[in-house]
């Protein structure tokens, strides 16, 4: 992917832009990090990863602009925790505000509700632990860190080269993508996650990643987030039928039947869009 870089005139030059994002970015994390450890609720489980993913890109910059510097990767390694720690209490939470809207009878829904927030409440727990071993001393010495100055022109290559890397990573995923496999597509997912953040955070500074393309990006984010969703509630319906009353077990085994048969669809139709559409929204 060919990306033109430049640094406008009367705006805020690249250095100066990434450092103060930086260190706002890193500040954010800290803050959400603190509040998900001290009450872990939903809200909180998805400001921190919200926070994790609006960092990522500024590492991934700093990454090109300063090869093998250990503070750089370690932050990297200590972002991907944040995300991978959480990802299950996000998805035990997104299931039980799902159990909430089945149409089913109020005894199902009961049943099904105190069975996900059990859950909910042990993958928090698990997650409280896991995120207590956070860095927090090594990413604000990352923030107060003095970088050496660099010429805008070496900021512009380093953009153009994480942009590249970037669309790179996504154009493999999609590539790697199969009929029937769920986990290629969830791969793909993620890196068009990634690739959409990094185009947002340095969007002043990319003129080819026009609004349009970003808006695009954004919409096919949201349609696999709906898809990855209705995964998780297929999935955990089925497993859940098991521990329902038997008067409920089939009609729990037919919701997840649906909401499989609507995922594999979906599915289809996303690698399909993928496959066809993307390269021509962002190339």
């Amino acid at each position: 992917m060919d990306t033109k870089v430049l640094t406008p005139a009367k705006r805020t030059d690249m250095n100066a832009h990434t450092r103060m994002h930086l260190r706002r970015r890193v500040l954010d994390l800290l803050f959400c990090h603190e509040g998900c450890i001290h009450a872990p609720t939903g809200t909180e489980v998805h400001a921190v990863r919200l926070a994790a993913r609006h960092l990522q890109p500024l590492l991934q910059l700093l990454k090109v602009l300063v090869p093998g510097d250990r503070m750089i990767a370690r932050a990297t390694e200590q972002v991907r925790g944040v995300l991978h720690h959480t990802s299950a209490a996000r998805e035990t939470h997104v299931y039980r505000k799902a159990v909430g809207m089945l149409p089913v009878p109020a005894a199902l829904r009961n049943a099904l509700g105190r069975a996900a927030l059990r859950k909910e409440l042990s993958a928090a727990e698990a997650m409280r632990k896991r995120l207590g071993r956070l860095d927090r001393e090594g990413l604000v010495r990352l923030a107060a860190r003095t970088w050496p100055r660099t010429t805008p022109a070496a900021y512009r290559r380093a953009l153009k080269r994480a942009v590249a890397q970037g669309w790179e990573r996504l154009q493999r995923r999609i590539a790697e993508l199969r009929a029937g496999e769920a986990k290629a597509l969830h791969k793909a997912r993620v890196a068009l996650k990634r690739f959409r953040y990094l185009v947002d955070a340095f969007a002043p500074y990319l003129p080819d990643m026009h609004p349009g393309r970003r808006t695009a990006l954004k919409r096919y984010q949201a349609r696999l987030g709906r898809w990855h969703d209705e995964q998780i509630l297929a999935d955990r319906l089925r497993v859940a039928a098991r521990r329902v009353p038997p008067r409920h077990r089939q009609r729990c085994l037919q919701l997840a039947k649906a909401k499989a048969i609507w995922c594999a669809k979906e599915q289809e139709r996303l690698c399909a869009l993928l496959c066809h559409a993307l390269p021509k929204a962002s190339a």
